[in-house]
């Protein structure tokens, strides 16, 4: 009896079937969740780290000055105290309009909204931050948030920096602390949290 020969298919059938192979498990992969991960274009567009460093600098000084302008020609400044600092409306001249006692916070983001002061509370050797909305006009708070930030860190030694932009998202608050860097979206309407980032952990993590 003679033989019969097998046929091999040539080299370039075999690597479209190879290449279909491939295909198909990456599907299914795919399908059981273990896929690569979403990327910030799909599922974080709105979360991007910014960070103005100028400003930033402008801050490093013995005696940082945490202000804005107002409408009016006046500002809102908040200052430093050892256990209450104070968030204060001045008019054009310099008197003082309304103010507020804040604690537990020794540095501030604000933005100003039409009659709407928001402000970033934080403590600039301490992990964390909450955002405030006051009116602007009375200094009457109208909400107050807690960010989530990095979670809980364990700490002795610590630099903590925050700064603060309006958004077609909402009011997004950017955190840069030794421990890492985050990004939050809170609603401008009662500080609810839409969205939340964290871009960067540096060192050890306790929750």
């Amino acid at each position: 009896m003679i033989p019969t020969a097998v046929r091999q298919p040539p080299p370039s059938s075999r690597r479209r079937g190879a290449r279909r192979a491939l295909t198909s498990l990456v599907i299914s992969i795919g399908m059981l969740g273990l896929g690569p991960p979403a990327t910030a274009a799909e599922g974080e567009a709105d979360l991007a780290w910014r960070w103005d460093a100028a400003a930033a600098r402008g801050l490093e000084s013995i005696h940082p000055r945490f202000e804005i302008r107002g409408p009016d020609g006046g500002r809102f400044v908040f200052s430093a105290g050892s256990k209450t600092s104070r968030l204060r409306r001045l008019d054009a001249r310099g008197a003082v309009v309304w103010k507020q006692a804040i604690r537990w916070s020794s540095a501030a983001a604000m933005v100003l909204d039409r009659d709407t002061l928001y402000a970033a509370l934080y403590n600039g050797a301490a992990s964390g931050c909450r955002v405030g909305a006051f009116d602007a006009r009375s200094g009457a708070p109208r909400w107050e948030a807690r960010l989530e930030g990095l979670g809980f860190v364990a700490h002795s030694a610590y630099e903590n920096r925050v700064q603060m932009q309006l958004t077609p998202q909402g009011l997004a608050i950017y955190g840069k602390e030794w421990r890492g860097r985050y990004v939050e979206i809170l609603s401008l309407a009662d500080g609810r949290q839409l969205a939340h980032r964290v871009v960067e952990r540096v060192g050890p993590q306790y929750k």
